[in-house]
């Protein structure tokens, strides 16, 4: 059973945008690095990060419910899977900021 619910994973999510609206962490979390949102609210909740095919686009379940950084989009998305290790989807976002050289 967990502790978490749903509003507070909203809540989390609300957060970001207090100071910004919408333009930076929007832009940034759905242009490319939504895998590291994801990763943010698994660190914050747990969860299993979850990859949507179709969309190309990270999202995390969390107690059924799956969320990204415009909140819950449970439903949304299709075709999702654990695996997201194809080699395209790790270098186009996965390791986006890892250094060349």
């Amino acid at each position: 059973m967990s502790l978490t619910t749903s509003e507070d994973v909203l809540d989390f999510i609300n957060g970001f945008y207090e100071h910004d609206r919408g333009c930076v962490i929007y832009d940034t979390f759905m242009r490319g690095y939504c895998y590291y949102f994801a990763v943010i609210l698994k660190e914050r909740f747990g969860g299993t990060i979850l990859y949507a095919s179709y969309d190309g686009h990270f999202i995390i379940d969390i107690d059924g419910e799956h969320y990204d950084v415009t909140g819950n989009v449970t439903g949304r998305f299709i075709g999702l899977t654990e695996d997201y290790y194809e080699k395209s989807i790790m270098e186009g976002c996965v390791w986006k900021c890892q250094r060349k050289g």
